[in-house]
């Protein structure tokens, strides 16, 4: 259950109205706040479209993130994202190793040997 309500296109003014293009519960709960839902977009346009960021490094770390936080709405959306990029195998791999001893659950997720930089 959201904790703030979900605004539709007609609750909004209409000089915001394109931020909810896509419709996505997370825009309607961020529009609240204009300004810091353009400025999340932005982020995530960086994130994904402009940063020097390997995609593959990228997705491994959402989808670590999002299984951490047992989000599966992050979690499956981005295994989509991430079979593009082969980080959906290496998460699938990484998550069945064994943990060494002491660790605690899901630390095994993003292995050090998982991160290294593609060679060049």
């Amino acid at each position: 259950m959201a904790r703030v309500p979900y605004l539709d296109r007609k609750d909004v003014k209409p000089e915001h109205q394109d931020l909810l293009a896509r419709g996505i519960n997370l825009y309607r709960a961020l529009v609240h706040s204009p300004d810091g839902l353009r400025s999340f977009s932005a982020l995530g346009h960086f994130i994904r479209h402009t940063s020097r960021l390997d995609p593959r490094l990228r997705e491994m770390a959402i989808l670590q993130v999002g299984y951490l936080a047992r989000s599966p709405y992050e979690y499956s959306h981005h295994v989509e994202i991430g079979r593009a990029t082969s980080a959906s195998a290496t998460m699938t791999s990484a998550r069945s190793a064994t943990r060494p001893p002491g660790a605690r659950p899901g630390s095994n997720l993003l292995p050090r040997r998982c991160c290294a930089p593609p060679a060049r």
